[in-house]
């Protein structure tokens, strides 16, 4: 993935700075509030690039000092894009395999039933 965009990269941050905040557990509100931002509109507005908002130099400095992740953490999208995929493939894997062995128990349990006729 090639960011050709300030927009992309914008958004790729937001989600970043979102992660790991719902990580350490924190809301929107609570990390506006330790960024010393009296309403949570930066943080909520930033996170999805809300009306053109974004996270300055400021704010990740702030942000990766809050959550004690590097701030180069924020500007990484290939890693949690992969992971999150190839997660996604092995729990979709399990749900075919399940219901293949659910399936295959079915039929061998219906052909050995006696018929009535």
């Amino acid at each position: 993935m090639q960011i050709t965009t300030p927009e992309q990269l914008y958004k790729i941050i937001g989600k970043n700075v979102a992660k790991y905040r719902k990580q350490k557990g924190l809301s929107q509100l609570n990390l506006s509030l330790q960024m010393e931002h009296k309403s949570v509109s930066v943080v909520s507005g930033a996170e999805i690039y809300y009306n053109g908002k974004h996270f300055n130099l400021e704010h990740l400095l702030k942000i990766s000092q809050i959550l004690d992740v590097d701030i180069s953490e924020f500007l990484k999208p290939w890693l949690d894009f992969l992971l999150y995929w190839w997660d996604n493939i092995i729990e979709f894997n399990n749900y075919i395999f399940s219901y293949r062995v659910i399936y295959t128990n079915f039929l061998n349990k219906s052909s050995k039933r006696k018929s009535l006729f």
